[in-house]
């Protein structure tokens, strides 16, 4: 499809997001979807002569900064899942040094599995739900930041790595409380 439609862009959203269901399978579906997967897009965009834009994670970090990170500190990630993204990312640079790699930030929207839908349906069948206080991040509504800001590197023809996130940040659990479910602190989660 590629070859044929030669695109000027490509944006390269699909991935197995599922981090819990990483670590369960890490050698079936992180590395060929969101790595290999990658890849393979990556080689049909060169062959085309397309531009390519890589949504990636900040699960390419391990979340001990303390302080926001800069696109240039070093990839340390501690899941599979971030694993498989940044060893999609070190690739894509090598295939095609011109790619774009946009880094989001806790991403959530409509349709799917995300974090204040999970955490809503929970508040409403429950008494009284866990979530974690130790993990900081930027929540981002993929309508109001991710996509417009997607569209504006592409019209601009970015390249390298961004970070796409929107401002301030929380943690999960003021995140959730947020959503006025009624939730309790824990400090048992795994830095993204």
């Amino acid at each position: 499809m590629i070859r044929d439609s030669r695109p000027d862009w490509i944006l390269l959203s699909a991935a197995y997001t599922d981090v819990d269901g990483c670590e369960s399978k890490p050698r079936l579906w992180p590395s060929t979807v969101n790595c290999d997967g990658a890849v393979n897009v990556a080689e049909a965009a060169r062959e085309a002569g397309s531009r390519l834009m890589f949504l990636s994670t900040d699960y390419v970090f391990d979340g001990n900064k303390g302080s926001p990170y800069q696109t240039s500190d070093a990839r340390k990630p501690t899941s599979v899942y971030g694993e498989s993204k940044a060893r999609a990312e070190e690739r894509l640079l090598e295939i095609l040094p011109e790619v774009c790699i946009a880094r989001t930030s806790w991403l959530f929207g409509h349709g799917g599995k995300c974090f204040p839908a999970t955490i809503l349906k929970l508040a409403s069948t429950r008494p009284e739900i866990s979530v974690v206080n130790d993990q900081r991040g930027r929540p981002d509504f993929h309508a109001w930041t991710s996509h417009p800001a997607l569209v504006q590197l592409g019209r601009a023809s970015a390249k390298g790595i961004v970070h796409v996130t929107n401002a301030g940040d929380c943690t999960w659990y003021e995140f959730a409380t947020e959503n006025r479910a009624r939730v309790r602190s824990s400090d048992h989660g795994q830095n993204p």
